[in-house]
């Protein structure tokens, strides 16, 4: 087996479903590795995708959010990991992608599986840059992420999944310069998100698309990935 073994130090629940893990490994000294990268975790009985929240080559220490839904292998690994742990990963990938320059404002709009994304992004921007969105969870997550992620509002899902992202962006009113809009999470959510946001005028260099995931499976993800949600 390939990849960089990482050992786990330490395991908190952000919320029912959401489990932060962080480890350490000296081979993250031989990292590049920026804000938003992705990186895929051996989690026993598969592979799966992971964005880390931050990466300290220096200190060799990865943290990572991950989600417990389902009975899935990703999320029988999140619910069982613990301190002593290893797990080996593979990357870094280029996932969602800080600009060249900083923006003068950004916005994330993500749900769940975004939240590990969301900090690493918001994080890296430099102090005092206006920062909007929302992060849509179920409403027993709402308090946890909230205070993990406080970059951003923690929103409760309402009955169609996107709704309340959706009612955040019609409240937001976006400085008149252009900025950068990050969008990530459940890949048809994005579509009414991204429909909005362009017909409120921003243009399509200022969004960065990144769908998870998708209601209707892996390949119709990456259609509209390669389709229609392309920035």
């Amino acid at each position: 087996m390939f990849g960089r073994k990482i050992q786990v130090n330490q395991v908190c629940r952000i919320s029912p479903k959401l489990v932060e893990v962080v480890g350490t490994s000296p081979d993250l000294a031989r990292l590049r590795w920026e804000p938003g990268d992705k990186i895929k975790i051996d989690v026993g009985g598969g592979m799966r995708s992971y964005t880390p929240s931050d990466v300290n080559v220096e200190r060799g220490m990865l943290s990572l959010v991950a989600v417990v839904h389902g009975n899935g292998a990703g999320s029988r690994w999140a619910d069982r990991v613990e301190a002593g742990d290893h797990f080996r990963f593979f990357g870094p990938k280029r996932s969602l992608a800080m600009p060249p320059a900083p923006p003068s404002w950004a916005a994330f709009f993500g749900d769940e599986t975004t939240v590990g994304a969301a900090k690493a992004l918001l994080d890296a921007l430099p102090a005092g840059t206006p920062v909007f969105g929302a992060l849509e969870v179920d409403a027993q997550e709402k308090d946890g992420v909230a205070q993990w992620c406080p970059r951003v509002p923690a929103v409760a899902r309402k009955h169609e999944r996107g709704q309340a992202l959706l009612d955040v962006l019609e409240q937001t009113q976006f400085p008149d310069d252009d900025g950068l809009v990050w969008l990530s999470g459940e890949a048809t959510s994005l579509l009414a998100l991204r429909r909005a946001l362009l017909n409120r005028g921003l243009s399509r260099r200022s969004l960065c698309i990144k769908p998870y995931w998708s209601v209707r499976g892996k390949a119709h993800r990456k259609q509209l990935e390669r389709g229609e949600l392309r920035s």
